[in-house]
Parts: C-alpha cells; sequence; structure tokens
C-alpha cells in the first residue's frame, strides 16, 4: 500500500524500513484500520444519497455483463461492504447510530 501511495515501481529497490521512513507511517496494521474506518464512512455517505446523483450511480455500478477472465472473480469494492452491511445499504431508513456500530464489525 505505501508503494502504491509513493507509485514506486518494481524496479526501485527500496527497503520497506526506508519507505515507512518516507511516509511516517510505524503501525501498518493502525494505517488499515483507518482505510477501513474512512471506506465504511464513504459506503454510509453513499448509501444515503438520491439515486439520481452521479456519485451513488457509479459507486453501485456493476458493469457490463459478458465473458469474465478465468480463475476467482475479482471483489468488487462494494462487495465487502455488503458482506456486513447486507440489505440495509439500500435503504435510505438507516441511522447513522446503527451505521456506526456495524463500523466496529467492519474495521476488525
Amino acid at each position: 500500500m505505501e508503494r502504491s501511495t509513493l507509485k514506486l515501481k518494481p524496479k526501485y529497490k527500496r527497503t520497506n524500513k526506508d519507505i515507512r521512513n518516507t511516509t511516517k507511517v510505524n503501525d501498518v496494521k493502525r494505517l488499515l484500520h483507518h482505510c477501513k474506518k474512512l471506506k465504511w464512512k464513504w459506503a454510509g455517505h453513499v448509501s444515503r444519497m438520491d439515486d439520481d446523483r452521479w456519485t451513488k450511480r457509479i459507486t453501485t455500478w456493476n458493469g457490463p455483463l459478458g465473458k469474465r477472465s478465468r480463475g476467482r472473480p475479482m471483489e468488487r469494492w462494494l462487495d465487502e461492504i455488503l458482506k456486513i452491511a447486507g440489505k440495509q445499504l439500500d435503504r435510505k431508513e438507516i441511522n447513522r447510530d446503527k451505521w456506526r456500530k456495524m463500523e466496529e464489525a467492519f474495521t476488525q
């Protein structure tokens, strides 16, 4: 994750310790927890949007149907959230307090 943040290509041989000094990230678990938390908050924000907003359309878009490549299907951005939220993601009446309680399950 840190290498992609710095846009480092594999040909640049840098140690993880050197990269962590550059990014000032010492605790990777805390970073991942923070990223998941932001993802969950964005999903809650999108779920409360009107259906005609472009942001919601693009976030929930599944893409064209047709032939897919071999192997395990790639997990979409929304799939991970739907595992925890389920059908509640589509409901408008879900309140923020309930959504925050589900956040703890998602970020662990």
